[in-house]
């Protein structure tokens, strides 16, 4: 299919007689109630934007502030800065939909000539020959076409706006339905594809009379089921390896099938297996809430609240065991000693109440190790993170950032910034699933103890198991086992064993097999004991002896942490067992 020239602008596009909205917004609540099934675009960039058109400040995620005077952006600022998510951020239009909001609430007319003018902007870079790198992006775009669907609603008889103008507009979504619309730019079968699905059918509905979007609508239809169906793992967790994805692309994925149900009647037919589904993934959701009501900060996750409307939740079964996260163990239904997602590959570990009564001491792991898609993949198989009293123990690295060429992210996805055994130099395989299939080999569990034993083939050559045993108490203990399976590519230099610590912990070696990390904030402690038939050596390593050790919790932001490396000779085959404990300094 040819997608759409710049010069195809100056033709006719809409076939349609009109597309002049009858429906006049008289307040907030039905304003919202036009727009409920996509009102979370326009409220999860939060307030820092809604004064864009006083102001003229674009207020970023991360990167600070910026001053567009007479509003003239600068879309190549991500550039200019050398951050490409600044760019994203720019160019998804998301900071200027609280600005449109307030345009349609307060009815406007002057404001909304500037925010056309900013569209007409826009338009003129992404058109050039050195067009900003952001401009035809496949997730911009869907966001774009998402603000411009709403946009159009704005065109009310209240509002006397120029024919050209909302020629314009008009011309501008065909534009980009057209360019989502094309194969080579769908991102077929990851959150960006969702993304793209959505807005795309949304154009179905909402110019029901426009003769070009009808007739695409099998390969729009066709498109969303199978997003729908890819997104999630059968066990109710998002695939893509990081629990704020989950939280993110559950809230879109039931504000999709709500759309589906009001709007195409035969979806309610599918409502039961909906269900079913939503509620695995709410379980899995609520597992993924620390004790201190915060995200688990591993993978591409923050260490902040989920930041979604939970309205939504509500009436499902399993919403009992978010209540229960969300309102740190005051209510809801209690999740037990573990919750297993073996189709994912997550296990989730919790202290069990007869040792450790009060919730926010809570001891909470999560054990990883699987491979469902290569979007935002991370070198974290057989990775432990580890909460408990109210503290980080072994930490994850975390997301930093969305750029790929930059050394700190790629280090923090690499396998040197999770709690794993690895051969030096191995490089993991992380585009593709490798073989054997990485994942939950085996689990099982009485009223005391939980073993869990996984595997995973990510270092080319090797495979390497790891097994978890957790008394639901102060005790746990990591069994691993690596073995080369190729003469060629087995042979590395040595293996090393690493933990990640927070910097909030002192760690002491203690001999020539014991660690303690102890609290800095408290008077807990972990003890470690390493035991091998190989000869090993013990390391605590810092940001002094190598830049790129540091985690990050909060985007674009860096902290210290600690490294502790346990380093084996090579050998065909390598064991090694590590038990830990909490215990008290008094």
């Amino acid at each position: 299919m040819k997608i759409i020239t710049l010069d195809d602008l100056n033709e006719k596009i809409f076939q349609s007689k009109s597309f002049k909205p009858s429906r006049k917004y008289k307040n907030e609540a039905d304003y919202l109630d036009i727009l409920s099934q996509s009102k979370n675009y326009f409220l999860k960039s939060g307030s820092e934007n809604e004064g864009f058109l006083e102001s003229a400040i674009f207020s970023s995620n991360g990167f600070g502030d910026f001053f567009f005077k007479n509003f003239d952006i600068d879309w190549k600022l991500g550039e200019i800065e050398k951050n490409v998510n600044l760019s994203w951020q720019l160019h998804n239009f998301n900071f200027l939909r609280q600005s449109l909001k307030k345009v349609v609430l307060h009815q406007d007319s002057r404001k909304l000539k500037i925010l056309i003018d900013i569209l007409r902007g826009w338009f003129e870079e992404a058109t050039r020959e050195e067009k900003p790198m952001f401009a035809w992006n496949d997730h911009t775009a869907a966001f774009r076409l998402d603000f411009l669907i709403n946009f159009i609603y704005v065109f009310d008889e209240q509002f006397h706006v120029d024919c050209k103008d909302k020629e314009f507009i008009f011309r501008l979504t065909e534009l980009h339905f057209r360019f989502l619309l094309d194969e080579n730019f769908y991102s077929k079968g990851t959150n960006h594809g969702l993304d793209q699905s959505f807005s795309l059918i949304k154009c179905l509905v909402y110019f029901p009379d426009c003769i070009f979007f009808i007739e695409q609508h099998n390969i729009v239809i066709g498109r969303i089921n199978f997003e729908l169906e890819k997104s999630f793992a059968a066990d109710g967790a998002h695939v893509e390896n990081s629990p704020e994805y989950h939280f993110t692309i559950l809230s879109t994925y039931i504000k999709i099938k709500n759309y589906l149900c009001k709007y195409y009647p035969k979806y309610n037919d599918s409502s039961e297996s909906y269900d079913i589904f939503i509620n695995n993934a709410l379980t899995f959701a609520a597992c993924c809430i620390l004790p201190n009501g915060l995200i688990a900060p591993i993978g591409d996750s923050e260490f902040k609240a989920p930041r979604i409307d939970f309205s939504h939740f509500s009436g499902y079964k399993n919403f009992e065991h978010l209540t229960y996260s969300l309102s740190k163990g005051h209510s809801g239904k209690d999740l037990g000693l573990y919750k297993a997602f073996l189709d994912s590959g997550y296990v989730f570990l919790f202290s069990s109440k007869t040792i450790i009564p009060d919730f926010k001491n809570r001891i909470h792991m999560i054990f990883k190790c699987g491979f469902l898609s290569y979007y935002h993949r991370q070198d974290d198989d057989n990775s432990l993170y580890v909460y408990g009293f109210g503290e980080e123990w072994l930490i994850d690295g975390g997301l930093y950032r969305h750029d790929h060429q930059n050394i700190q992210r790629e280090y923090f996805r690499s396998a040197l910034a999770h709690n794993v055994f690895m051969p030096w130099p191995q490089k993991t395989n992380r585009m593709y699933a490798p073989q054997p299939i990485p994942k939950i080999l085996s689990l099982e569990a009485d009223e005391i103890t939980t073993k869990v034993v996984a595997q995973t083939s990510m270092y080319e050559g090797y495979i390497w198991t790891r097994t978890l045993r957790y008394n639901h108490g102060l005790y746990f203990t990591i069994d691993d086992y690596i073995r080369s399976t190729s003469n060629e590519l087995g042979q590395a230099d040595h293996y090393d064993l690493l933990f990640q610590i927070p910097s909030n912990k002192s760690v002491l070696i203690n001999g020539k097999q014991n660690i303690k990390i102890i609290s800095q904030i408290s008077q807990l402690g972990i003890n470690m004991d390493i035991i091998s038939s190989s000869f090993f050596s013990i390391e605590c390593l810092t940001k002094k002896d190598d830049p790129s050790i540091n985690r990050s919790k909060i985007y674009n932001q860096l902290e210290d942490c600690t490294l502790i490396r346990i380093r084996l000779p090579w050998n065909k085959e390598a064991t090694v067992e590590t038990r830990l404990n909490y215990f008290n300094l008094n």
